[in-house]
């Protein structure tokens, strides 16, 4: 897709500032996006060594065959360097949009994960882990290097929608508006004016609304909850103060075939990025770990490996591809580091790398 025309791009600006949301249409093609399906299972099904996957047969989309995820979200197994996820996030339609709304073209990325979900997680819809990515108060540098303390920080997160996506296949649910009351939810809680919460920092982005709080229902209550709907190659944006989640795919889909496909890309300018940040993007390059969808701004570095809970098949059943991803001058840039960068090759010259999991 060319660069978003500029009354395209304010149309877009004006759907997330409204309603802290936006579906960017047709950023990447159709064509283009049944690629990205192929790939990510290619991905998927060279994890697996004892119980294959097998993308033709849903019965091995769950149990032993299925890596360790979050909600369908994958954090390990090194998918944020797979070579498939860098590609998407240097697509050009995306870069632009960041262009755009950040008006600079010095931007970084996150080391995002991607997601799958699969009709074996069908449950009840719920909002039990409603929540948002962004702390009411973000300390950020300044031109002359000081931290200052910034609230409604306009982060912009987003995704690449690979396959269909309607009102029972599971996927984004937001908030409609909320991100607008972002501010006044921590301020009503008393977060803000103590000084010893967390939440003063931003070193945790990411909160959490409790189900069971009448506090917080009531809250929720007030804004109107949409399931975001949107075709293969679509990007969704949402401030990170928009309340949402990720639906399971609903029962009423009786499609064994179904699933929700898509890759998370954010991008900040380079401007609010610290010398530690940049150290900490090295590192989780170099290590192939995925990060927060933060590109910059205390950085949060997700393990190698996903935690077992006792149960071993978390790592005996796969296997970590360990071979890096070929990455432009472009992708090079977005992740913040030198031209010259290169992975430290870990095995034998030539041979691709896969090793066994180990707990970190």
């Amino acid at each position: 897709m060319p660069i978003l025309t500029e009354d395209d791009f304010k149309k877009y600006k004006s759907k997330l500032d409204e309603d802290g949301y936006a579906v960017i249409k047709g950023i990447v093609d159709a064509d283009k996006s049944k690629e990205y399906v192929s790939r990510f299972w290619d991905y998927l099904e060279g994890l697996s060594v004892q119980n294959k996957i097998d993308r033709n047969d849903p019965a091995t989309w769950s149990g032993p065959h299925w890596p360790s995820n979050l909600h369908g979200i994958f954090k390990n197994y090194n998918v944020g360097h797979a070579q498939f996820v860098w590609d998407a996030r240097a697509e050009e339609g995306i870069i632009s949009f960041f262009q755009q709304l950040w008006e600079t073209k010095d931007l970084l990325v996150s080391f995002d994960g991607a997601c799958m979900i699969r009709p074996s997680l069908c449950t009840k819809k719920s909002n039990k882990w409603a929540h948002t990515d962004q702390a009411p108060l973000i300390k950020i540098p300044n031109a002359n290097g000081k931290f200052v303390e910034v609230r409604d920080f306009p982060c912009v997160q987003g995704l690449l929608n690979l396959r269909p996506c309607g009102p029972t296949d599971g996927g984004l649910v937001v908030y409609k508006g909320s991100h607008k009351q972002h501010q006044q939810y921590f301020i009503d809680k008393g977060s803000i004016e103590n000084k010893n919460c967390k939440w003063i920092d931003s070193t945790d982005n990411w909160y959490k609304f409790d189900p069971d709080s009448e506090e917080d229902n009531n809250f929720l209550s007030g804004f109107e909850k949409i399931k975001v709907c949107c075709d293969p190659g679509d990007f969704i944006v949402w401030y990170s103060r928009t309340v949402h989640y990720a639906e399971s795919i609903d029962k009423k889909n009786s499609l064994p075939m179904a699933h929700r496909m898509c890759i998370y890309v954010c991008m900040l300018p380079k401007k609010y990025a610290t010398k530690k940040d940049y150290e900490k993007k090295k590192t989780a390059l170099q290590d192939l770990r995925t990060t927060s969808h933060w590109p910059c701004i205390k950085i949060k570095i997700n393990p190698k490996n996903p935690r077992t809970y006792g149960d071993d098949q978390v790592l005996d059943n796969f296997i970590i591809p360990t071979e890096p991803p070929i990455l432009s001058d472009r992708m090079k840039e977005l992740a913040g580091v030198d031209k010259s960068f290169k992975f430290i090759k870990k095995g034998r010259e030539g041979e691709p790398e896969m090793k066994k999991r180990k707990v970190d």
